[in-house]
């Protein structure tokens, strides 16, 4: 899912001064037109020493929230309530890190690795006691609240703060103490993701997309992200337990029993296609395998819900609108089981 473009209003004008403090002037009716933030993390590596790079990285630096990190519509000021504040969905505040980092080892500049550090702080600040990242911050009472996979949000924390942890990468320039905290992180985060693994009748399959971050039971998100065992973002984190250089014994059995579920609740036969305006399922008999992004707990169904939250197991009978604006199938572990297990 990708970031989505809000048209500033005339607030935005009226604000720019202010939140372009430290920032490259820039004209104002250009507030707001810097796009997708994750455009910028595809760049060649020559490109985070240039102008174009410099001008982007003061706007991140000018678009940092206080309490170090970026909104979801990173530099749109006119969003208001939980996405006004610090996210992780969409890869947010992740990738403002790595662009900071990036454009400081391209081209110097303390403002930058100052803003970057300030991000990895955050990241740091926000972990709950038992190891898991909401995907807001500082947003209680609300389903941003929860430990969120969604979308990979806590693989993508993790993946940043094993690299700060090992000052690998773009993170070769962090202080010894930041790289400590970094990696008791990293280990609190893996013992929560051990953590939350569902059992069903005590054999263990894979996650849900979100937990409670007091009880770490599986909880719901948007109306139609029910409690559920979800393909896509297990596959994220079972690819991120294989990343890990030290496997213990929990980790290899929780990730092996995890491919051994989604191997068993791949679908044959089946492709999910769009005709028109629609998106269908046909029958097909030389179809690869493919899953289904979420499964009811015990049963293994299928499972497709619409914004009105009702649980149904035939993606036909939820809307178009949502039939077509979320990913219902995919062919996410389709390399993991090809893999098989781990030793």
């Amino acid at each position: 899912m990708l970031l989505k473009k809000l048209v500033p209003a005339a607030a935005a004008v009226m604000l720019a001064g202010a939140l372009f403090s430290g920032c490259a002037e820039k004209p104002l009716t250009e507030v707001g037109n810097y796009g997708d933030i994750g455009n910028y993390l595809n760049k060649d590596e020559s490109w985070y020493g240039t102008d174009e790079a410099l001008e982007i990285a003061d706007a991140i630096v000018g678009y940092q929230l206080s309490d170090g990190g970026w909104r979801k519509a990173w530099d749109d000021p006119t969003v208001t309530g939980s996405w006004a504040k610090s996210t992780v969905d969409n890869d947010g505040t992740t990738s403002e890190i790595y662009i900071l980092a990036r454009v400081y080892n391209a081209a110097g500049g303390n403002k930058y690795k100052k803003a970057c550090l300030k991000g990895i702080d955050l990241l740091l600040k926000g972990q709950y006691e038992n190891g898991g990242w909401p995907q807001v911050f500082d947003d209680p009472g609300t389903y941003h609240a929860h430990i969120t996979y969604n979308d990979y949000a806590m693989v993508h924390i993790l993946a940043l703060l094993k690299s700060v942890a090992d000052k690998s990468g773009d993170f070769g320039f962090i202080d010894s103490a930041r790289a400590e905290k970094a990696a008791k992180a990293v280990e609190n985060g893996v013992k929560c993701i051990l953590d939350t693994q569902i059992e069903v009748n005590g054999v263990k399959t894979a996650w849900c997309q979100q937990y409670d971050e007091t009880t770490l039971k599986p909880a719901e998100g948007r109306a139609y992200e029910l409690v559920s065992i979800s393909a896509a973002e297990s596959v994220g984190i079972i690819d991120f337990l294989k990343s890990l250089p030290e496997r213990t014994d929990e980790i290899k059995e929780s990730v092996n029993s995890a491919i051994s579920w989604l191997d068993s609740v791949k679908l044959s036969g089946i492709k999910f296609v769009t005709q028109g305006d629609d998106k269908v399922v046909i029958e097909d008999e030389n179809a690869e395998p493919i899953w289904a992004r979420f499964y009811e707990i015990g049963t293994n169904k299928p499972i497709f819900v619409d914004r009105d939250g009702i649980l149904r197991y035939d993606v036909s009978e939820i809307s178009k609108e949502r039939r077509t604006g979320y990913a219902w199938y995919g062919s996410w572990a389709k390399k993991l089981i090809a893999a098989g297990p781990i030793e």
